[in-house]
């Protein structure tokens, strides 16, 4: 199995998700970090309001309490291959 990727500061895993064609997270900070790098970002939530926290941006899907289909179907939208 391969090895985790770890970065030492938040600059560099920005970098890396940037270079990603979608980023798919939980409620998290490297989430809203994603959003933020323009990446297209589903975020999906299950316990928190996303009313209130979800991440912003013109690339940002946010699904609450989604069923595997319904964020197949987003992230397969947001690569535009559905």
């Amino acid at each position: 199995m391969p090895e985790a990727t770890r970065f030492e500061n938040l600059s560099d895993l920005a970098s890396w998700i940037a270079g990603a064609d979608l980023y798919i997270g939980n409620d998290s900070g490297v989430t809203h970090l994603a959003a933020a790098t323009g990446v297209k970002t589903l975020a999906l939530f299950q316990v928190t309001d996303p009313a209130k926290w979800a991440p912003r941006g013109p690339n940002v899907v946010v699904l609450e309490k989604p069923s595997v289909a319904s964020a197949l179907s987003a992230a397969k939208q947001l690569l535009g291959t559905s």
